[in-house]
């Protein structure tokens, strides 16, 4: 009981630090000549943290949070597929990330119109988002790779935030399918922790790369601007 107790005030304070970490480095970053899908990031980072952080407030309180969960798996993964989609730069990666929103409206309505109860676990739902998010992740990541921009991946923010995320969705994609096959709860508790774990270490590490990345593109910019000679006027 004491080790359980344990264990699950630690795997909290990470999973609240490192997601208030992206935040705050992401806030920190931010510029006005950012393209808007990545303060869409910054922002989704802070709605994150007040989701989060209020489920945990719930808890010694004793209130399900499972409908706020729910409605979130909606907002958190249709604003993954727009911070894509507004990243691409081939029609046909944009259109599959148009079908998949439509999809995820529909399939959403749809669960929350005929499925369980709102305020129930709902792992198959849970599912559903993280394929979502697994197709249109997959998708942007052909989308970069087969750029031909001279520029190293390592220095594309839009590929770590990618890359991040397809071993998030992965990961979670497991997670799901266990709690929906497995009858144990403590055996899904314990494996739901350990692979959470893993699997935030990679997106929020791919969030707070893509913003340093940002910010090293935007100083290497600034200096070049100054380094410009001055503009002289002819009379």
């Amino acid at each position: 009981m004491v080790l359980r107790l344990v264990v699950y005030l630690t795997y909290t304070v990470y999973l609240l630090g490192i997601e208030w970490a992206a935040a705050i480095i992401g806030q920190r970053n931010r510029r006005a000549a950012w393209q808007d899908a990545y303060k869409w990031l910054v922002v989704l980072c802070w709605a994150t943290v007040v989701v989060e952080t209020s489920d945990q407030f719930a808890i010694p309180l004793h209130i399900k949070a499972h409908s706020l969960y729910n409605i979130w798996a909606y907002c958190e993964t249709g604003g993954i597929v727009y911070i894509q989609l507004r990243l691409l730069s081939r029609r046909w990666a944009k259109r599959l990330l148009t079908a998949m929103l439509i999809v995820l409206t529909l399939g959403s309505a749809a669960n929350y119109i005929w499925g369980p109860p709102l305020n129930d676990l709902n792992p198959s739902f849970q599912l559903f988002t993280m394929f979502i998010q697994l197709i249109t992740t997959c998708a942007a990541l052909i989308d970069i790779l087969v750029n031909t921009s001279d520029t190293p991946l390592s220095a594309q923010p839009a590929f770590w935030l990618s890359a991040g995320m397809l071993f998030y969705c992965s990961i979670f994609t497991l997670i799901y399918i266990a709690e929906i096959f497995f009858r144990s709860a403590a055996l899904v508790g314990w494996y739901f922790m350990a692979c959470s774990t893993v699997a935030n270490a990679f997106m929020y590490g791919g969030f707070i790369a893509c913003f340093v990345t940002l910010k090293r593109q935007t100083h290497a910019g600034e200096n070049n601007v100054r380094d410009l000679p001055p503009v002289r006027h002819g009379v």
